[in-house]
């Protein structure tokens, strides 16, 4: 009995045993994160494979095909025909119409007949072990029939027998009538290609305003270097004026501290701009499919403005644009894509009526006279009796989906018409604008001419002089930034319309 028990105890251990290793074996197992298959630990990041560099230089050198020489000074209407063919944008919405396009037509295959061809080549060889003088055995597509009849190929014994056999079928099928679900799948097709086209107009107009934004930025800043350059001269001209009253003893120290003060500042503010010419012109070079380090000579600002002459009624705007807008066709698209997908989904319960034809051959090599031919036509009915309210619940998700492209189109619709709005008031609030920093720029550069001749009479103070500079280099960067803001208004106003790319 003690023996047993100890037997009993071993058995225990030797099962407490296995189950450790099991367990520490199971923590031990694969790891992923050892090969590299996810990030070593949640802390790290995980090292994929590095970009082949090919694709990189090919990228590259694509950007800079369409690169303009350095040179060369560029206008507004090369820009646009750069940007219009290199931008990205621009391809990808295009070759994803030209897909749709392909697909759609891919749709249409239903309207035709399916053929079918299937040849099946037999080669069977058998090794029979009976005696000579029994029942032969027959090989039947590479198998053994019960008697002998020695109509395909008969073995004796140890002598092998063989049989080569053709097998052809040609199947024709044709779908006769469905209740809507085949003309609704290729109208659903057509939609998606409508939509994907209306998402590359979209794209054209979204370069276009894009650059024309970038472009006026470029122009402003540039612009407000300029001005600021300016400022620095009035600033020297006070510092050589301060500094002459000091060292002619007229004014103090002071005088001349506070007017290289605000030289210094000036200097600084200069310099900042300058950094934002050079972040507008890599902008301005990405929106037109060039890398962000491309140098372009830009032309002046052009007098007039590529643009037609905006109607003062807001309404006539929203009303254009309900009917040019891109994006909005593309919605409605979308909605109409997906009534004619509750179309295929309620055609998908209900009978169909299909035809069949079938004409096959089997040939056999040895045996002839066993050779046959089969014709055969069939037409089938299908009716859907019961699948679980699999047809029902899937018509009414349909249904859903319908109400919800709706909704997505009116509120595409009520975006569109809030940009139309904002884009006009902003128009017309620019209009005003530089109508008024014109008259701020006219008189702060008086006030200005005036303190300057006062303080060298030794009338003004250096803190008057510096008052007035400070009001006309605000007064000149407020009527640069006016004109760039009407400029832009301008074009976001014939975006939002989407007359953009017709207005060029």
């Amino acid at each position: 009995m003690n023996l047993l028990t100890s037997y009993v105890h071993l058995l225990k251990l030797l099962c407490i045993q296995l189950f450790i290793i099991f367990v520490a074996g199971g923590c031990s197992c694969y790891n992923p994160s050892n090969d590299g298959m996810v990030a070593p630990c949640y802390n790290d990041e995980w090292q994929g494979p590095e970009m082949p560099r090919g694709v990189i230089n090919l990228a590259d050198a694509e950007a800079a095909s369409h690169a303009p020489d350095g040179a060369q000074l560029l206008e507004l209407g090369e820009m646009v025909n750069i940007a219009l063919s290199n931008n990205p944008l621009t391809q990808r919405s295009w070759f994803t119409a030209r897909s749709q396009a392909f697909l759609y037509l891919r749709s249409q295959s239903t309207l035709y007949p399916a053929a079918e061809l299937q040849e099946t080549l037999t080669f069977s060889k058998f090794h029979s072990n009976s005696s000579a003088g029994g029942a032969d055995s027959t090989i039947v597509n590479g198998g053994i029939s019960g008697v002998g009849s020695g109509a395909i190929a008969t073995s004796s014994a140890d002598k092998p027998a063989y049989q080569q056999s053709l097998f052809s079928s040609l199947t024709l099928s044709y779908l006769l009538f469905d209740f809507g679900g085949r003309q609704g799948t290729i109208e659903s097709a057509r939609m998606s290609l409508f939509s994907a086209n209306w998402a590359h107009n979209q794209a054209l107009q979204t370069v276009l305003v894009n650059l024309l934004t970038s472009y006026y930025n470029f122009l402003g800043t540039r612009s407000l270097v300029e001005a600021r350059e300016k400022d620095l001269q009035d600033s020297k001209a006070s510092l050589d004026a301060a500094q002459k009253l000091y060292e002619s003893g007229i004014n103090a120290k002071v005088d001349y501290l506070q007017a290289k003060t605000n030289y210094v500042n000036v200097e600084l503010s200069l310099t900042t701009l300058r950094g934002q010419l050079q972040i507008a012109m890599s902008q301005l070079a990405v929106n037109m499919g060039l890398a962000p380090d491309t140098e372009l000579k830009i032309g002046e600002v052009p007098k007039k403005i590529p643009f037609e002459k905006v109607d003062d009624d807001i309404e006539k705007l929203m009303a254009e644009a309900k009917e040019r807008r891109p994006d909005l066709q593309g919605a409605y698209a979308d909605f109409q894509k997906q009534w004619a997908e509750l179309q295929v989904a309620k055609s998908a319960g209900l009978p169909t009526l299909s035809a069949f034809g079938n004409f096959e051959t089997n040939t056999y090599f040895h045996q002839s006279l066993l050779n046959t031919r089969l014709y055969e036509g069939q037409l089938t009915l299908n009716v859907p009796l019961f699948n679980g309210f699999y047809y029902w619940y899937n018509t009414k998700s349909a249904q859903q989906n319908l109400e919800t492209y709706w909704a997505q189109f009116r509120n595409q619709e009520q975006q569109v018409l809030l940009g139309v709005a904002t884009s006009y008031y902003t128009y017309k609030t620019s209009i005003k604008a530089m109508s008024y920093t014109e008259e701020y720029l006219k008189y702060a550069q008086e006030a200005y001419d005036a303190a300057f001749g006062s303080y060298k009479e030794g009338v003004k103070t250096i803190l008057d002089v510096l008052s007035a500079q400070a009001v006309l280099a605000n007064a000149r960067s407020q009527r640069i930034q006016a004109v760039t803001q009407w400029a832009i208004s301008l074009a976001n106003l014939a975006y939002s319309t989407g007359t953009i790319y017709g207005s060029y």
